[in-house]
């Protein structure tokens, strides 16, 4: 027979509560993440230019998320584009539905490798990596009004805690 540790397992339903009351924290922190994400805002609904090229020659596929994008009210979209696809027209697309509607965007490329594809396949008004515009923002030297758009390249390399900063202030835009 086994003795019995009355302390031991004191200690294991304790860490087990701390353990349980962190994965309840953690759970709630993905549930606000993932409903900031989902906030929707008419002022993110852009209508395809007159008479543009870029969205002219889209092909059909890349036409198809273009659309879905500039018609969608949602806040955040997630863009994953294939080794085939032409990432530049969908971005200048994007741009010229945004533009179109008197806004503007700003690029904001997460990596060196996003940053020289924003430098060689220009897609925005501005460039800028996620630091400095936390900082203006944070400070009040920028605003991104309703219907600007920032376009995170390479978002998915962003810390958590900017991803997390960058859509929740989506969300309230």
């Amino acid at each position: 027979a086994f003795a019995e540790n009355p302390a031991r397992e004191r200690e294991a339903a304790r860490w087990a509560s701390v353990t349980a009351e962190r994965d309840l924290m953690v759970l709630r922190a993905e549930v606000d993440f993932v409903e900031a994400a989902g906030a929707r805002s008419p002022a993110t609904v852009y209508p395809p230019p007159a008479a543009d090229r870029t969205w002219q020659e889209l092909d059909e596929p890349a036409r198809a998320v273009v659309e879905t994008i500039t018609a969608s009210m949602q806040s955040v979209h997630v863009l994953t584009v294939g080794a085939d696809a032409d990432k530049h027209a969908a971005l200048a697309a994007i741009n010229a539905a945004v533009t179109g509607k008197g806004k503007n965007v700003l690029a904001m490329p997460a990596t060196e490798t996003a940053t020289a594809f924003a430098e060689h396949h220009p897609y925005a008004g501005r460039a800028t990596d996620p630091a400095t515009t936390r900082t203006r923002i944070d400070n009040g030297q920028w605003t991104i009004p309703p219907g600007n758009l920032l376009v995170i390249d390479d978002a998915d390399h962003l810390d958590p805690a900017q991803l997390r900063y960058f859509t929740e202030h989506a969300g309230r835009a």
